[in-house]
């Protein structure tokens, strides 16, 4: 005797055509007709690449106390269909058992290759971990200019001459080709110091008979080169999440100490340069 049977979920309406024997099988103590390998799971949920979601074992009580053709990521165990064990931020986990259980997809996985991925199952060939990875998220870090060795945060190694927890801080010391201060006075007459401006270690004091000096007008010529080289970055953001990188000198200071007589004024001066 042949009979359609007929069940609904979140996913649709099923049919199964079922001789008499497989509408008797019992699996966990239920048959076809009130969800049989079909258990549903309230605490996890296996989310699919592809935007599903699924919380039901959609397997199919084929003999007693054997479940089989359980949905991807769950797999049957005495007249059950269980989800695959939960691996921390792991979205998809497979499993023909809890032994052989791996991560397919990982949380804040926008593509399957690098610089797309917050979390990474790549690292070790296993799959069964899901690590941080070096990312754009703001819980994570950007290394750059540097390189995450197999993706993850904690093997991220700056280009040499830049440092800090980004790889965006400079480490090493800028050359500074020039460095002069020139003072007017309101009828315009000029004191230069120091001397030699291509010299721009400690200046000795320099002295002039000139008391109503009242503007003070910088110049500095410098330049800073990493002794590593940045990586590319990538414009398109197809092969990094890095699409435009820039490093140089954007700020520095010179301090000037004018003595009037006994009185000593301290004027520090901060510029920008662009």
């Amino acid at each position: 005797m042949r009979k359609t049977t007929l069940f609904e979920d979140e996913f649709g309406t099923h049919s199964y055509f079922a001789t008499k024997s497989v509408q008797e099988s019992v699996c966990d103590r239920k048959t076809i007709l009130n969800d049989a390998c079909n258990e549903q799971f309230f605490s996890d949920v296996i989310v699919y690449r592809g935007g599903g979601i699924r919380d039901r074992g959609g397997g199919a009580c084929s003999s007693p106390e054997n479940c089989t053709n359980c949905a991807d990521g769950f797999y049957g165990d005495s007249g059950r269909c269980l989800i695959c064990p939960s691996i921390a931020n792991c979205n998809h986990r497979r499993c023909t058992s809890p032994s052989d259980n791996y991560c397919e997809y990982c949380q804040y996985e926008i593509k399957d290759k690098p610089s797309w991925r917050g979390y990474t199952r790549h690292f070790d060939g296993e799959m069964k971990q899901c690590k941080k990875a070096c990312s754009w998220r703001s819980d994570s870090i950007r290394c750059f200019p540097g390189e995450c060795t197999n993706e993850t945060i904690e093997t991220c190694s700056c280009t040499p001459g830049f440092g800090g927890s980004q790889c965006d801080t400079i480490t090493e010391e800028t050359d500074i080709f020039f460095a002069e201060i020139k003072l007017h006075n309101p009828s315009k007459e000029i004191v230069t110091t120091p001397v030699d401006p291509s010299y721009t270690g400690q200046q000795p004091t320099r002295f002039s008979n000139k008391n109503d000096l009242n503007t003070a007008e910088i110049e500095f010529h410098g330049k800073f080169m990493a002794s590593g080289t940045p990586p590319a970055h990538d414009p398109s953001g197809e092969n990094h999440f890095v699409t435009d990188f820039d490093y140089g000198i954007v700020y520095g200071e010179m301090k000037l100490e004018y003595i009037i007589g006994k009185k000593l004024s301290n004027i520090d001066y901060k510029f920008y340069l662009w």
